[in-house]
Formats: structure tokens, C-alpha cells, sequence
């Protein structure tokens, strides 16, 4: 079944909201380190996308507490 456009960028933002609403910061603080820096920085995006500005520094802090030296997101 294929969606016209105007469904699936409304269905693509509901999705993208309900994402956003299953993560609090406790779960992004215990994922981040666990997830790549890709996944990191995507997730990070769609939090800053959707005005969730705390929870996507809260994740970026988590996940670069995690990362090794050669990570992107590694600080010494």
C-alpha cells in the first residue's frame, strides 16, 4: 500500500513524536553510553527536532561518558 505524501510526513511526525515521548532522561542517561555515535547523534537530532533540548544533552552527555579514545564523541 503505498501513502500519498501529505500521509506519510503526518504519519512520520507522529511517529517522531511518540518516539520522543517514550524516552525520559533516566532512560537516555542509561542507553547513551550504549548506543554508537551515529545513533547517538540521530536520536539527539530528533529530541533537539521535536524541543526536547535537555533530554538531547542529557543523551550526548551519557553517550560521550561511554565512548573510547578513536570515538567521535571521545574527551579526554
Amino acid at each position: 500500500m503505498a501513502l500519498d505524501k501529505g500521509t506519510r510526513d503526518a504519519w512520520i511526525v507522529r511517529a517522531s513524536k511518540a518516539l520522543g515521548d517514550t524516552f525520559d532522561s533516566y532512560t537516555l542517561a542509561d542507553i547513551g553510553p550504549g548506543l554508537t555515535c551515529s545513533e547517538s547523534d540521530a536520536l539527539s537530532e530528533l529530541l533537539r527536532a521535536l524541543d526536547r533540548q535537555d533530554q538531547a544533552e542529557t543523551l550526548e552527555s551519557a553517550h560521550q561518558s561511554g565512548d573510547e579514545e578513536g570515538d567521535s564523541h571521545y574527551d579526554e
